[in-house]
């Protein structure tokens, strides 16, 4: 990642890149850091991240690498998924149909 800011503002504002590779892409698990903030400004058409890091059971940190894969399809912060899903999906208080005769 260039330092100088003159540099990253030509690559991120005025390049149009078809693929962006980000190796050590976990570090846009945290969607707040200056890298994952400068690469969000980069215009690509496909992105590709690298990691050999495992997610955690964090869904703040699963969304920040989803909204930079996909924008459009996770738009909202992820403290809002909870209230969604229990909206969308319906409770099981009982036995799932077809299974009443096991």
């Amino acid at each position: 990642m260039a330092k100088s800011p003159n540099v990253t503002g030509v690559l991120a504002y005025r390049t149009w890149w078809r693929y962006l590779v980000v190796d050590e892409g976990h570090i846009l698990k945290n969607d707040m850091s200056q890298v994952s903030q400068a690469l969000r400004k980069f215009h690509f058409a496909h992105a590709l991240l690298l990691t050999g890091t495992p997610l955690q059971n964090n869904l703040h940190e699963l969304w920040a690498l989803l909204n930079f894969l996909y924008p459009e399809l996770f738009p909202q912060p992820a403290s809002t998924w909870k209230e969604t899903a229990a909206l969308v999906l319906p409770r099981r208080t009982g036995p799932a149909a077809g299974d009443a005769g096991l």
